[in-house]
């Protein structure tokens, strides 16, 4: 019974990380659409999500919010845990930890 219980788990585990991964792959391909000052969506390291663009450089430009306000975009994938804000230099603006 142990065993059946563990492989039950086991493909829960597998099967929401590969939805969490198939909406990571559809959001990080519609980001530039959906944002038009995103160049560039990509994963760095396996577990960063790296949106380069042509950010605002005025000081009213909140670049950590827009980081935090990304994370919720993949907070189904249990693999991403940052989201960085880059110009296109690549020079960081900001980031965010996206708690799960």
């Amino acid at each position: 019974m142990k065993k059946i219980l563990l492989a039950m788990a086991m493909i829960v585990a597998a099967t929401s990380a590969q939805a969490g991964s198939a909406t990571t792959d559809k959001v990080l391909k519609l980001a530039p659409s959906f944002d038009k000052r995103i160049q560039m969506a990509y994963i760095s390291n396996g577990n960063t999500v790296v949106l380069q663009g042509k950010w605002p450089v005025a000081s009213y430009f909140d670049a950590k919010n827009v980081a935090n306000e990304w994370c919720i975009e993949f907070k189904k994938d249990p693999t991403i845990t940052n989201v960085i804000i880059a110009n296109m230099q690549p020079k960081i603006l900001s980031n965010a930890r996206c708690s799960k």
